[in-house]
This record gives structure tokens, C-alpha cells and sequence, in this order.
């Protein structure tokens, strides 16, 4: 076989063997955010400066997975000592992001309803599989998808930072809004 049909062979293999890619990226307006809670106090700590996306095996928009990675570092809760308490707890030198990589689903019949979406949280050298579910609404040219969950510091070995010897809780609320296009029609 000569050297330009072997050219051709290899790049018809590789084009059978990667699917085409469709990426989804998110909109400015997305935000992640947690609540956290002292027996004094609550808080809310905020991002809008992470990377996010969904990706589909092919213009179907079946088996697509979102992920989403958030430095720790962009997270602002309004006073500057909590927020560098936080990225101590946190280990953010050691382990700068938050990540989430979902297990794969149909986006096109997820536009219908609200839906459950499973995937992996990784967060302080521990990754943990956690369910939530997701609304859907149409607003204009742009669909926005709104989750909450909760998740337990000690499950991610994060110590408690304390505040008159009485540490915050366990449970912290995780409420994400993520923003696309709606070029899905």
C-alpha cells in the first residue's frame, strides 16, 4: 500500500473511531455558591469565575456528561478573613479546584423536565458520588438550570473552622445556576 493511501486509511480509522464532539458552554450569570452556618451566623459564598460545559457525543445531544471545575480561590462570601480562613481549611494550595464530572445523560429529553443527574464530586483530595436533582426554564434565547444539594465537610476530611470554641456545621448547601444558549430546537 502506498504511503498516501496508508495516510488516507489512518485518517479514515480516526475519524470512525472519534465521535464527533458537541460542546455547550455556559453563559455569564452562571454562579455556584454555598451556605454555611454557625450557631451566630450564616453566610453565602459565591463564584461566577469557573469553567463549566456540557459535552455530547454528537449533534443528537444523547450521552452527554457536564463538568465543571471551580478555584476555591473565586469564591467570595463579602469578608476577606473568612474567605482566606476558608482556603486554609480547604487545603486550596494543595488542591485549588472544586470538580464535578456527571455520568452521562440525554440533554434533549432533560429540556422537557426536571431530571436527576449523578456524577462525582472532587473536593480536598476526596471525590465522593452525589445526586442531585435539576430544574429546567426557558428565559428567552436561554435555558437556565438550577440545582441545590447538601454536602457533609467531614466527608471530605475538611476541619470545621470554630468560632467562640463551637465549630460551624457539618452540612453545607451547595446551590448552582448555570446559563446556555438555547440553540437546542
Amino acid at each position: 500500500m502506498s504511503s498516501g493511501k496508508i495516510k488516507l486509511f489512518y485518517i479514515l480509522l480516526l475519524t470512525a473511531v472519534i465521535p464527533f464532539e458537541n460542546r455547550i458552554n455556559f453563559e455569564s450569570g452562571s454562579s455556584i455558591s454555598y451556605l454555611g452556618y454557625h450557631v451566630l451566623h450564616s453566610w453565602i459564598g459565591t463564584s461566577s469565575n469557573f469553567d463549566s460545559r456540557i459535552i455530547c457525543n454528537d449533534d443528537s445531544l444523547n450521552e452527554c456528561t457536564l463538568e465543571i471545575a471551580v478555584p476555591l480561590s473565586t469564591f467570595d462570601s463579602g469578608n476577606s478573613t473568612r474567605d482566606s480562613n476558608m482556603l486554609l481549611m480547604m487545603k486550596s494550595g494543595q488542591y485549588p479546584l472544586v470538580f464535578f464530572k456527571s455520568e452521562k445523560f440525554d440533554i434533549s429529553i432533560s429540556l422537557k423536565d426536571d431530571f436527576i443527574i449523578k456524577g462525582e464530586l472532587s473536593f480536598n483530595g476526596f471525590k465522593k458520588q452525589i445526586m442531585t436533582k435539576v430544574y429546567l426554564r426557558n428565559e428567552g434565547n436561554f435555558i437556565k438550570g438550577n440545582s441545590t444539594f447538601r454536602i457533609n465537610l467531614t466527608d471530605f476530611e475538611v476541619e470545621r473552622p470554630q468560632l467562640l470554641f463551637i465549630p460551624m456545621s457539618d452540612e453545607v448547601e451547595i446551590n448552582v445556576e448555570l446559563i446556555f444558549k438555547d440553540t437546542l430546537e
